[in-house]
């Protein structure tokens, strides 16, 4: 309760100077509620964005263009993954134009939910959704178990998990950098060193002195 209460606090502060006093300061008359409406807004229209999306295609796309969509904006892998995938033509201006005839364009947040089912067909979806449970699953056992890939991992897969219904955190080039960071940390700085000597624990051994003899 006390985080949500946060959210929205911190949310409005934001809007306030990002939306409120530029526009609609002249057509609501109440901030709070349109902070709360807005808040809500971006996660249910998301909702609705996705279904429109996988309602406006006539097949899959068969590619991760959505769900590892970081690889086709990056340097020199955009190339290749383009080339793996040359019949994958989408653009950002055509989404926009789908919202604007169905939807609101300037709620644009996809849904991270759907996404997945673009890609790869429902079947498709359901798959990843499945996979992606048993990684996070994993990470959060590991997390309880303060491990380093827990105590590293979970806190951001978390916090996509979260935001899965309105944006697909873990694809985007602004997580994939830092995430790409602490899996190498994970494996290379933080794990237990291999064929390391197992040292067993022995008492030491004790010593009765002689007795000594008597002499006659």
């Amino acid at each position: 309760a006390l985080g949500g209460g946060l959210l929205f606090l911190l949310f409005s502060a934001f809007e306030y100077s990002r939306s409120w006093l530029g526009y609609y300061a002249a057509q609501e008359s109440s901030f709070w509620r349109f902070a709360a409406l807005r808040l809500v807004g971006y996660y249910s229209t998301a909702l609705n964005n996705g279904a429109l999306m996988v309602a406006s295609l006539t097949a899959p796309l068969g590619a991760p263009y959505f769900t590892f969509s970081f690889a086709w904006k990056f340097p020199i892998v955009k190339d290749l993954v383009t080339a793996i995938f040359p019949a994958v033509s989408l653009s950002e201006a055509g989404y926009i134009d789908l919202l604007g005839s169905s939807a609101n364009p300037e709620f644009n947040n996809p849904s991270g939910f759907f996404l997945p089912v673009v890609d790869f067909g429902i079947a498709g979806g359901v798959l990843y959704w499945a996979l992606c449970g048993v990684i996070a699953g994993y990470l959060y056992r590991e997390f309880v178990n303060r491990s380093p890939a827990g105590l590293f991992l979970f806190p951001a897969i978390f916090t996509s998990l979260v935001e899965a219904s309105r944006v697909l955190y873990w694809s985007d080039g602004r997580f994939f950098p830092p995430m790409f960071l602490l899996i190498i940390s994970v494996l290379f700085l933080f794990r237990e060193p291999l064929g390391r000597p197992v040292v067993a624990a022995v008492s030491p051994r004790k010593i009765t002195p002689r007795s000594q003899e008597s002499t006659v």
